[in-house]
């Protein structure tokens, strides 16, 4: 059995149309759909077309259970020969599978905001089934001219925190970085603020020539890996606060906790006696971090547990400069973490 694209049959597509987003994705599916066959296809009434596109946000998996599990904004395509669904837990997943739908049959290729290619063909079979495709990362930061082009971040399922992008085309997810309102990633010094902490707690501070250029990625971190309770005023206590504060009054999900932007490699590195040893025995700068992100992603774990809160929570670092290469040891000429503290957590990323 096969779902059949036809320029000879109507189509109809089914939808919310009171949802900006939805009733975008279902323009975009009539709009290319009628450009490569040429076929009769409307959105709304479906009393005389031959088969229908459902374009649906749907509460849970339960439709393709047999198959897979959709996350975050995955997507489905149910496929019968009289009817393709296409849907997901998010809106944006939806308007994201027509795009996928229309490259993975349809034979489109979307390479830029103003180059694409449309085949013109008489008919496509796409055979009947359940296809289940989820993305590898929550988030999809695309830092490039074309940020601006809305249709074409969709196009690309391009679902980010860097750059504004309006609802009708997927939306954009606020992560919290230290201060509200801000972008930058580059961000430790946004929660630890030398402002308010350097002239009394220098300690908490990288510092290089008399300025505070990072944080201290030891300080409020036990032997072993763990948040220090005992330690007062630290930089794993500071942001760990900032970021239950967040939590309880927003939806927020993710984290940045990301070092000072050092292009030159490890100048802004803290060299107190503790992080010069931790690198060290931890697999470089990137070690330090996850067993920093660990300890503070377990403390907010723990809270929200005592707090009764119920949201996810996600600590995200930076794979970047100093800490680009990962953390690890070779034994016996096999990679493996250079200890089981630079082991990223699961709410870690």
């Amino acid at each position: 059995m096969a779902f059949v694209l036809n320029g000879r049959k109507k189509y109809s597509v089914s939808v919310d149309e009171s949802d900006e987003c939805l009733s975008f994705a279902a323009q975009k599916l009539a709009e290319y759909v009628h450009k490569i066959y040429s076929c009769e296809i409307s959105i709304g009434g479906k009393d005389e077309s031959y088969a229908t596109f459902y374009l649906e946000k749907v509460a849970d998996s339960s439709a393709v259970q047999k198959t897979g599990t959709l996350e975050n904004d995955g997507y489905a395509f149910i496929i019968e020969d009289h009817s393709v669904r296409i849907i997901s837990l998010e809106t944006r997943g939806v308007l994201y599978g027509v795009f996928a739908f229309l490259k993975s049959n349809c034979g489109c290729r979307f390479f830029a905001y103003d180059c694409e290619k449309v085949p013109c063909v008489n008919e496509t079979e796409i055979q009947c089934g359940v296809i289940v495709k989820n993305p590898t990362f929550a988030s999809r930061n695309a830092l490039n001219a074309q940020c601006a082009d809305y249709e074409f971040r969709a196009k690309r399922a391009d679902y980010n925190n860097f750059v504004y992008v309006p609802y009708r085309y997927g939306g954009f997810e606020e992560w919290f970085n230290g201060k509200d309102g801000s972008f930058s990633m580059h961000n430790t010094l946004a929660y630890v603020e030398p402002e308010i902490y350097f002239d009394k707690h220098p300690e908490l501070f990288s510092v290089k020539n008399g300025k505070a250029v990072d944080i201290c990625f030891t300080s409020g971190i036990t032997d072993d890996g763990d948040f220090d309770c005992s330690a007062g005023l630290s930089c794993a206590g500071i942001i760990v606060d900032k970021i239950l504060a967040k939590i309880k009054r927003s939806s927020v999900r993710f984290f940045m906790i990301g070092q000072s932007d050092s292009w030159g490699g490890n100048e802004k590195e803290c060299q107190c006696p503790n992080c010069v040893a931790a690198r060290k025995k931890y697999g470089g700068s990137s070690g330090v971090l996850v067993r920093f992100l660990n300890a503070v992603s377990r403390e907010v774990e723990k809270r929200k547990e005592q707090e009764n809160i119920h949201k996810p929570t996600f600590i995200v670092g930076f794979a970047y400069s100093q800490t680009f290469e990962p953390p690890i040891t070779y034994v016996s000429g096999e990679a493996v973490a250079a200890d089981k503290q630079v082991v990223p957590d699961k709410n870690v990323k």
